[in-house]
């Protein structure tokens, strides 16, 4: 067997890569279909009941933006699950450009969709708890404090889904353009002094012996890359986590404050006991908000931040090791080196987004919290 042979049978080998490993491969496969099974059932039962009792047709604008998320979570869950598995396990030798291009734009579009809506919700919430006047009620009418809603309709809210997908779709329009297909192409300089080389022989014995075929970005510049990589993360995960931390920690305190002006005493010093009874029914109620909402944006920064930073730090070790100021040779030896040494580059790829998938459950608490926000804002208004 010459070099070449041994160089492609090393690259095909679970030494290369780890999530190659049978153990590896079938956690992987039976963790992302659980998680997506329960993910697309949850989301699908929230966009069915609220479909069957009329909240997304004739009720507020909030349903209408936690039916479209839970419909961007179910497209995550059946179609970029799956795919991703099969493109990273399965690393086939016959995609096209054309493909890679449509595959990997697409599958950023859910995520894109979601962190919008999480954003939408946030900002109907808090305007709809902290200016009841504004408040987003299924039609013109008033709300409990006596003050008339200027409504917004299920209609704008479509119109907003609809702004937000087309966003997305502009979001990852520089992935599709950029975006092509390229063979591995490996010299690893050090393989014939890989021990146990038989046993890969043997592992892959049963293979088509050929190298797969990468989707991958082939940006003008690498600083282009790095900046549209920044910029994706800061505006897809960061601000709207910063944000909805921001508001949802401001509606919790309003809640309390407002709860707390029910303890209030008449001319004589007395307390009201009206108000001591309703104030005593809704405490409970309210803690149970404020821990929805810490709930919510703990899973938001939890399920991202992992694979967020991961892509970031990959990213910056690409652009720096192509602005390093070496020869060609030198180049492709360093690369050839970093391979070697980070076999579990891929593997910890695909457990980070394992990770960022516990997000579909986010619509199941954005509707109890919904739901939790129809009685406190029956709350008589104190001032």
């Amino acid at each position: 067997m010459n070099n070449t042979e041994r160089t492609l049978e090393f690259f095909l080998s679970s030494r290369f890569a780890t999530h190659r490993y049978p153990i590896n491969t079938a956690t992987i496969i039976t963790l992302y279909s659980t998680i997506a099974m329960v993910g697309f059932i949850e989301n699908a039962i929230i966009f069915t009941a609220l479909f069957v009792i009329g909240d997304i047709r004739h009720g507020s604008a909030a349903n209408v933006f936690v039916g479209a998320l839970a419909v961007s979570d179910m497209i995550h869950c059946v179609f970029n699950v799956p795919t991703q598995l099969y493109v990273e396990l399965a690393e086939p030798s016959d995609m096209s450009a054309t493909s890679c291009r449509i595959l990997f734009a697409s599958l950023g579009i859910p995520t894109h969709v979601s962190c919008i809506l999480i954003l939408l919700i946030a900002f109907d919430r808090y305007r709809s708890v902290r200016f009841p006047a504004f408040a987003s009620s299924g039609a013109p009418g008033s709300n409990p404090t006596g003050i008339a809603s200027k409504t917004i309709r299920p209609g704008i809210a479509t119109l907003l889904v609809i702004g937000s997908l087309i966003f997305s779709i502009l979001a990852a329009f520089p992935v599709a353009y950029y975006t092509d297909v390229q063979e591995a192409k490996v010299k690893i300089s050090d393989v014939e002094n890989i021990s146990n080389l038989s046993a890969l022989i043997v592992e892959l014995q049963n293979k088509e012996r050929k190298y797969p075929k990468y989707c991958i970005e082939e940006w003008p510049s690498p600083l282009k890359r790095l900046i549209y990589s920044i910029f994706v993360a800061i505006g897809q995960f960061l601000t709207p986590l910063i944000v909805t931390l921001i508001l949802y920690a401001h509606i919790g305190f309003w809640l309390s404050k407002r709860r707390g002006k029910l303890y209030h005493t008449n001319d004589k010093g007395e307390l009201n006991t009206g108000h001591i009874q309703l104030a005593a029914r809704l405490e409970a109620r309210t803690r149970r908000t404020h821990q929805i909402l810490v709930g919510i944006v703990t899973c938001f920064a939890c399920c991202w931040t992992p694979w967020t930073l991961y892509s970031l730090y990959l990213e910056c070790r690409a652009y720096a090791i192509k602005h390093s100021p070496m020869k060609e040779s030198q180049l492709l030896d360093r690369i050839d080196q970093d391979v070697i040494t980070d076999a579990n580059l891929k593997f910890l790829d695909l457990v980070l987004k394992l990770i960022k998938i516990l997000v579909a459950k986010q619509p199941l608490m954005i509707r109890a919290i919904t739901v939790a926000f129809k009685f406190d804002g029956a709350m008589p208004a104190v001032v």
